[in-house]
């Protein structure tokens, strides 16, 4: 019965942060760009944590989707959501979100740390 994401081209107009090298100006800059509408409230998320995204797609049911982070991260979007029950689900677990987006926050992993002292991965 596979209801999926938001079809291509379904968009909403979200602020977001423009790194430099995604600028055609070369300085980081605030911009309105069209964002997926089924995930354009997780990107709005983000953006207000101060979390930079260079690009989203949902995947529009054809593939998981993808929001790549600034830092070099990716937050892969699993499976399809029913368009209707979407809003839903996040006011559902907005609390997991923010702890989610909390940790990302404080997350100072790097190769060379191999994770020391990170409050996701903890000492190892």
């Amino acid at each position: 019965m596979g209801v999926t994401m938001c079809e291509w081209g379904d968009t909403v107009n979200v602020e977001v942060f423009v790194p430099s090298d995604l600028s055609c100006t070369h300085i980081g800059r605030i911009a309105i760009k069209p964002i997926d509408r089924c995930i354009s409230d997780l990107v709005k998320a983000l953006q207000a944590a101060k979390i930079w995204t260079r690009s989203s797609c949902c995947g529009h049911g054809k593939g998981d989707g993808e929001i790549l982070l600034q830092d070099g991260r990716a937050l892969i979007i699993k499976g399809s959501v029913r368009p209707e029950t979407y809003h839903d689900q996040i006011r559902e677990s907005a609390e997991k979100i923010d702890a989610v987006l909390d940790r990302l926050k404080r997350c100072e992993c790097t190769a060379q740390s191999r994770y020391l002292n990170c409050p996701i991965h903890g000492d190892s």
